[in-house]
Order: C-alpha cells, then structure tokens, then sequence
C-alpha cells in the first residue's frame, strides 16, 4: 500500500507552505537569512587605549679584537722564526691527530676567498705536504692517453724506420746493379800485366786501363784500319821509335805487337815519356797518344786554345776524333778508378 505525500498549495500555518523572505524577517522567523543578533547580558565594553611608541633599544657595543696569543721568536743563522699557533702535523699523522684532538666549534661566516684562505693557513706548511694530487680517475685518464699517445709515437717510429730501411736496401740494390752493370761493360782481364808495367813507369793502372779499353778493349789480336796493332794500338814508326829507344838486344818485328806483355811494354813507355813532357797532365797526355805529339805543341801555341800555354782545357780543344777519344778516356780513367782503385764506403 503506498503512502502518498501531500503538500498544500495554499494557507498558512501548514506545513510545506512557501512564505517570503520578508515576512518570515517581519515575524521574527529564525530561519531567516538575516536572524537579528541576540543580546549578551555579559559582554563588557573596554575603553580603547592609544599605542605608544616604545623607545628604541640600545645599539650593541663593537667587538672587541682578540687578542691573539704571543709567540715566541727565536733565531737560526741570521734568519728570525715565530712559533705557529697550531703544531704542525705530518699528513701521514693527521689521521691520528685528529682522533687525540678534540673538535673545536667552527665559526660560521661569509665565505674565504683562496687568497686569504692561503694566508690564514700554517706558514710552517710546505706545498710539498699539501694534498695536491689528483683523483684516481684523472691519473688513470692520464696514463691512458700516455699510453695511446706513446704506441702511436712507436708505430709511427716503427714504420718510418721500417720505410726508411727499404728505401735504403732499394737504393743500395740499384746502386750495387748499376756498379755490376758498368763492371761488366769494363773489363779488365791483364790486370797484373797493366799493373806491372804502369808501377815501372811511374803512371796509374787505371789510366792505362782507360786507354786499353778505348783502343782496343782488351783484345791483344785487334788491329785498326791505319795498321795499329795490339792491346794499346801501337803504330809501326812508334814501335820502331820506342824499340830504339828500349834498346833490347833481341830482334825486332811489328809482330811482336800482337803479344800483349810487349805491346804494353812498349806503350806505358810511351806514355811515360809523353808524361814527362806534358807535365803529368792526362789531357794532353792521351791527346798526344792519339794525334801525336806535334798536334799538341801547335794547339798550346794557339793562345785561343791554351791562355798559359801549358794545359787546354777539354771544352777549348777543337773538335774532332781526338776531343771525343780524350773525354772517353777521362771517363774510363774515373770509373776504373773507382771500381778497382778506391774503397766505396756506403
């Protein structure tokens, strides 16, 4: 069974009914919003006294400076010390002296520049005892970037020295081939015979070398188109001349010329006596050998030849057979000295 709710829409008094905000104030309804305010028999009305201005306090007295604690000076050697406030301690002993000594209150302060901080600290001190060392980490960086940098140093060393030794094996293997190659195109087959002679007459090896090469290269059987024959191209009226001039009491025939000992035999005393009166100079000696002697003398009477009239110098000789046969021999000479004659150093 259902209960229903009825509100009346008209009429006073009921419940439910809707009355102004007004009226209910009017009637002194105290659910009104504005309910008036009750009357409190106790509540007691104090005069109001006026605020004096408090005199201001008095300004604190200035800090006295402290005293700080005499030293004791003393003297060693003319140089003055004074005792620090506080002994100083060894770092391997701090350790220890902090647990004997009693922590003392630190004051609280504006902060200390490095400056100050520095004078402040004990002047028994030496930097040498400051905990200067860096951190674990930065020494291990370090030695790291030590360490790469000292392998990149040896590699480098290693492969420059490496370079540097082919190169040198390769220049001394060319060098050693380009020596092999001109020994081979220089022959020298009467060497003791060429030294032999050369000693007796007073000239060098190589120089009679040079010339033997030039003339025949060392073929005792050669003979050219104007009828010289043998290792040094002997003419027939030279070796006539020479044989004179020798005086063997044995026979002579220009077929002796074909054997090599006489053949040179006869020209190292040939080129000694064209030595002796060209003044030792190989120049005019071998032009002498070539052309004779009379084409000398008149090219050193030539003033546009020879300024001193007793040498010519290679590039004022005229040109010709005999110029190109000197610059040959000159180039023999040098390169059978150097191959047989003088110790190459490498």
């Amino acid at each position: 069974m259902r209960t229903r709710v009825c509100f009346h829409q008209s009429g006073d008094g009921y419940r439910g009914s809707v009355q102004r905000r007004a009226v209910r104030h009017e009637q002194d309804d105290s659910r009104g919003q504005y309910p008036r305010p009750r009357d409190n028999q106790f509540a007691q009305t104090r005069p109001r006294v006026p605020v004096r201005p408090q005199p201001a306090p008095p300004a604190p007295p200035p800090p006295q400076p402290e005293e700080e604690p005499r030293r004791e000076v003393f003297r060693d050697g003319g140089v003055q010390y004074e005792q620090p406030q506080r002994p100083h301690v060894p770092e391997y002993m701090q350790a220890a002296y902090r647990r004997s000594v009693p922590p003392q209150p630190q004051e609280t302060g504006a902060p200390v520049g490095q400056a100050d901080f520095i004078r402040q600290q004990n002047p028994y001190v030496l930097m040498s005892e400051k905990n200067t060392d860096p951190s674990p980490r930065v020494k291990q960086r370090v030695l790291v970037v030590l360490s790469i940098v000292a392998a990149v140093v040896l590699a480098g060393a290693g492969i420059c020295r490496l370079i540097f030794s082919a190169q040198t094996q390769a220049v001394l293997a060319a060098r050693d081939a380009a020596e092999t190659l001109i020994a081979e195109r220089h022959p020298f087959t009467y060497r003791e015979l060429v030294e032999r002679e050369a000693y007796q007459n007073n000239l060098h090896p190589a120089f009679v070398a040079a010339i033997i090469f030039n003339e025949s290269s060392f073929n005792p059987g050669a003979e050219s188109n104007r009828g010289a024959r043998g290792l040094m191209q002997m003419m027939e009226d030279t070796a006539v001349w020479v044989y004179d001039q020798i005086g063997h009491g044995t026979g002579y025939s220009f077929d002796l010329m074909y054997d090599a000992e006489t053949n040179v035999e006869y020209g190292c005393w040939y080129l000694n006596y064209l030595s002796g009166k060209f003044g030792g100079d190989p120049v005019l000696v071998a032009a002498a050998f070539h052309s004779g002697q009379t084409n000398v003398l008149n090219w050193l009477s030539d003033k546009t030849v020879s300024a001193d009239q007793r040498t010519i110098p290679l590039d004022k000789m005229p040109d010709g057979n005999t110029k190109e046969y000197v610059r040959k021999v000159l180039n023999s000479f040098a390169i059978y000295r150097r191959l047989y004659y003088e110790e190459v150093t490498a």
